[in-house]
């Protein structure tokens, strides 16, 4: 068995891919913020690349992901541009 991925696509449409980031990676980038069980999506924007994420989908709760981490989503995502 391999290990879980960091990040899941959720939603590929034709503006925004959203993923679901894994539990380890969303205690990571949201620390306190998103409490045991909750998911945090993160949601990339096709054409400008800008990165929201928030916790169980509600965009009131709003998480800013570090460069480190901005970095990472943004070259993990390029593979699902096409």
């Amino acid at each position: 068995m391999g290990e879980k991925p960091l990040l899941t696509l959720f939603r590929k449409g034709d503006t925004t891919l959203v993923y679901i980031a894994s539990a380890d990676y969303a205690k990571k980038i949201a620390g306190p913020r998103c409490k045991p069980g909750e998911r945090l999506y993160i949601h990339v924007d096709r054409a400008y690349g800008r990165v929201l994420a928030y916790t169980e989908n509600d965009i009131t709760r709003v998480i800013s992901p570090d460069m480190d981490d901005l970095e990472f989503i943004l070259s993990f995502c390029e593979k699902d541009l096409d």
